[in-house]
Formats: structure tokens, C-alpha cells, sequence
């Protein structure tokens, strides 16, 4: 594999990866919602939403990471010792 071709694979995983983190996002917006039928749970409701965020962007930086990684070993010639991970946060 090429390094552009390499980096092209990373930016890949990458693009997965974030689409997987909005996809979370969204199932736990979702769930928040869900559980919040109640009207008294509005405060509630918002520290879910606000719980959310931080997983979305602690996933988006997992990917951040990954990315780095992935086109530093690209650049370093070392891709095929490392495998690229599923576009999963963990």
C-alpha cells in the first residue's frame, strides 16, 4: 500500500468512526428522551443530554487519536504491523 493510499485508508476509518459516534449520540439523545415522558424530569433530561455530549466528544477524540496514529504509521511505513481498529469507540 502506498502512503496515499495508506492516509486515504485512515481518513476512511476516520469518516466511519465518526459516523458511528453521531450514530451513538443519537440512540442515546434518543434514550434520554425516552425516559423523560415526566414533565418534572426536564433537569433531568438536561444532565442526559449534557452526558451525551461528553461521550460524543470523548468518542470524536478517540477517533482524533486513531487518526493520528494511523498516518503516523502510514508516514513511518509501519501500516501493515498495525492493524487498523473498526471504526469503534471504545
Amino acid at each position: 500500500m502506498s502512503p496515499i493510499e495508506c492516509e486515504e485508508s485512515c481518513r476512511s476509518e476516520y469518516s466511519g468512526c465518526l459516523d458511528n459516534c453521531r450514530t451513538r449520540f443519537g440512540y442515546c439523545l434518543e434514550d434520554c428522551l425516552a425516559s423523560a415522558d415526566d414533565p418534572s424530569s426536564r433537569s433531568a433530561l438536561a444532565v442526559c443530554i449534557k452526558e451525551c455530549n461528553a461521550e460524543l466528544e470523548k468518542c470524536k477524540a478517540t477517533c482524533d487519536s486513531d487518526l493520528e496514529i494511523c498516518t503516523d504509521l502510514c508516514r513511518r511505513g509501519l501500516i501493515d504491523k498495525y492493524i487498523l481498529r473498526s471504526p469503534a469507540c471504545p
